[in-house]
């Protein structure tokens, strides 16, 4: 019978397809795990080393870029101090370069520094007991030798920076302008300066010294110097009074001060008799 052999799906109702049976006794395939997904990841601890080792690399370079600039402008403020030219002035009577002494240190001016104070020396040298209305005119005649006592100035300045040039220790210009600056008292004005200081061995002397910007050097103007002023003073006391008048009126004329033998009566007829 045809009819019975039909087959009839209900189309109505949603058809469910069983899942397959799986083999209860079947065994178990190991699936494995590819290789690259078993590949650890980058520790963090490892990435936070990395940016402090870059982060002190970036510093380091800072550093070094910062303090090679602080370095060059220090040397280059040093080389235009009044202390580094003194150094140099130091060194150079110490060699006896006489055309670099020349160019830190201005004699004329140093010299015509000194007249004043070997007038003052030689006032307190010999003019102990005398009263002061002679005392005043004997200082209005100074004037007369005051080209004698600018020679004597100009024999003992040179001899004096040298010698004692000789009691600095022997450095580089550069470690002696910071010796200098430690030791010193350095005051600058414009285009002044002024250092008080005490001589090598002679803490007991002050001297001041006044230097003049000249370009990017400095050039010494003036010297004070109670000690070398009352030395400079006594040896023309004693040039003076080892001479006799005719050798005195010579030297008076040679050193374009007039007659020195008249001068030494006008000071003896102020004295008292």
């Amino acid at each position: 019978n045809s009819e019975s052999n039909r087959i009839v799906v209900n189309l109505e109702q949603p058809q469910t397809v069983a899942p397959p049976q799986v083999m209860q006794n079947a065994p178990r395939q190991n699936v494995s795990t590819p290789s690259f997904l078993n590949e650890s990841k980058p520790k963090k601890s490892g990435g936070c080393f990395g940016k402090i080792l870059l982060t002190l690399g970036v510093l380091l370079i800072v550093a070094i870029v910062g303090g090679g600039i602080g370095g060059y402008l220090w040397w280059q403020s040093l080389q235009k101090s009044p202390a580094y030219s003194l150094a140099l002035l130091v060194d150079a009577a110490r060699r006896n370069d006489q055309k670099t002494i020349d160019q830190y240190l201005d004699n004329d001016a140093v010299v015509d520094s000194f007249v004043p104070q070997v007038t003052e020396k030689a006032t307190e040298r010999y003019g102990r007991g005398v009263p002061t209305d002679i005392l005043n005119k004997a200082k209005s005649l100074t004037k007369n030798i005051t080209p004698l006592v600018k020679d004597r100035a100009r024999q003992e300045i040179p001899t004096f920076i040298k010698q004692k040039a000789q009691l600095v220790p022997e450095v580089s210009p550069w470690i002696m302008a910071i010796g200098i600056g430690r030791v010193a008292t350095v005051k600058e004005n414009g285009d002044t300066a002024t250092l008080g200081a005490t001589l090598p061995n002679q803490p007991n002397r002050p001297i001041e010294i006044t230097m003049k910007k000249n370009g990017d050097k400095w050039k010494v103007i003036a010297v004070k110097d109670d000690a070398l002023a009352d030395q400079i003073a006594q040896k023309i006391a004693e040039q003076l009074q080892g001479l006799g008048n005719k050798k005195i009126s010579e030297l008076g004329q040679k050193a374009a001060s007039g007659n020195l033998e008249e001068v030494r009566k006008q000071f003896e007829n102020l004295l008292p008799k």
